[in-house]
């Protein structure tokens, strides 16, 4: 007679069970697939020099790449988008933007299927150069000089030949200057009411252009300046600001700004950002001071949030009668000032440390250039040398930065005659410094 053990009845129970439900758990546990990759081949060319850098982007992936280079990526839909690259040309006074195209700028990768995008690089049309704005009734222009023609062997008074001359209606007696991350010049035009943007391709060409963008207002644009975010803004000649962001400088018609305020500061002569993103302001009613507002402050005026910050000026400097501004690598700032009721010449380049005009006051000028009757802009080069647009006639002056070190009257290393017997309203260095 069989003898009937529960107790390895139970065993066997258990061990039954555990192989059920560890079948029922392989049964329910999804199977995934291996990732598919495929190879996408990167062909980066480019001058002598000159380091790509071309990003390309995916669903988990953003790869830099600055040389030729195989992925193995997973299949599925790249973007490859090729940086502009700026590079110091030595003994320059300017230096040289170069931009890539990339056969492909959107690739999708299928299986067992290798792909290839070729991205080269040339040097971005318009850079390399000066470019001046020239302003009248009549004869408006905006155009350019190489840096062979800015500095001859001698500082003796020169007149060169303007290339890529941009002009004619459009232009319109252009006040102010400014060039955004793509190369574009955009120009305020008083007697058009408009600010217009010119593409590289535009600059290199010369001509009776249609600009590629055109912001139209009911009032003079006067004064225009990109923040270090690329918002393009407007100063008119009712104290009104309008800031654009990049996605609405595409587009042309009636102006409609992200963001608009009268700051009652008086009509704007130069503006601009510093490296932290304040905005300094010289204006024509107020001609003695240079004017200054936080960007915590802009921030707090372009939100809208309640309570609003008061919008006076969070710094205001005095007695400098500045008609022109611009900000060296070092951080300080240097005016253009202009007494007409002195005994010419009347004009003076000064010199604040950034200490001197951190705060309000009225502060004494660091160094002062003298000899010259006032200047309608300044701009420093890729060297540290200084550019002076003369405001009473049309010339040019250069002081190297050894000029600059010390208050005097130097005589200019550069004296060029530019344009006609117009006004010369602006100037930019394409790349900037």
């Amino acid at each position: 007679m069989v003898q009937f053990n529960p107790l390895t009845l139970s065993v066997a129970l258990s061990l039954l069970s555990a192989t059920l439900s560890s079948c029922n758990s392989a049964a329910t546990t999804p199977i995934i697939p291996p990732v598919v990759r495929v190879d996408l081949m990167v062909t980066l060319t480019a001058p002598a020099g000159v380091t790509p850098r071309v990003l390309v982007l995916g669903t988990g992936v953003n790869t830099l790449l600055t040389s030729s280079q195989t992925l193995n990526l997973p299949v599925g839909t790249y973007q490859i988008i090729p940086q502009d690259v700026t590079i110091a040309v030595p003994t320059s006074i300017v230096g040289k933007t170069f931009s890539g195209t990339a056969s492909q700028n959107s690739v999708t990768l299928v299986a067992a299927t290798p792909t290839t995008v070729n991205v080269g690089y040339l040097e971005r049309a318009g850079s390399g150069r000066l470019w001046l704005a020239e302003r009248d009734g009549v004869k408006s222009r905006l155009f350019s000089f190489t840096p062979d023609q800015l500095l001859p062997a001698s500082s003796e008074l020169i007149t060169p030949t303007p290339a890529n001359v941009i002009m004619g209606s459009a232009v319109g007696s252009p006040s102010s200057l400014a060039l955004d991350a793509k190369g574009n010049i955009w120009i305020a035009s008083l007697s058009n009411k408009t600010v217009m943007a010119f593409a590289p391709n535009q600059l290199e060409a010369g001509g009776n252009l249609t600009p590629i963008a055109k912001l139209t207002f009911d009032r003079q644009p006067w004064a225009l300046a990109f923040d270090p975010n690329g918002n393009l803004w407007v100063g008119t000649e009712t104290d009104e600001f309008f800031r654009y962001a990049p996605d609405q400088q595409k587009t042309s018609g009636q102006a409609n700004a992200s963001f608009n305020r009268n700051f009652a500061f008086g009509l704007p002569r130069k503006m601009l950002f510093d490296s932290a993103g304040n905005l300094w302001l010289t204006t024509v009613n107020f001609a003695d001071k240079v004017l200054m507002y936080r960007k915590s402050k802009l921030e707090q005026l372009a939100s809208g949030a309640a309570p609003a910050p008061d919008a006076s000026p969070d710094v205001i400097l005095s007695d400098l009668d500045a008609t022109s501004m611009t900000f060296d690598n070092a951080g300080n700032m240097w005016l253009g000032t202009s007494r007409p009721n002195d005994p010419p010449p009347h004009g003076n380049v000064i010199k604040l440390t950034s200490s001197q005009y951190a705060t309000s006051g009225s502060p004494t000028p660091s160094v002062k250039i003298t000899g010259f009757n006032g200047s309608s802009a300044l701009r420093f080069d890729a060297l540290g040398g200084l550019w002076v647009l003369a405001s009473s006639d049309n010339h040019l002056l250069h002081f190297t930065a050894n000029q600059l070190l010390s208050s005097g009257e130097p005589t200019p290393s550069g004296n060029l005659v530019v344009g006609s017997t117009f006004s010369q309203s602006d100037l930019l260095f394409n790349p900037a410094p």
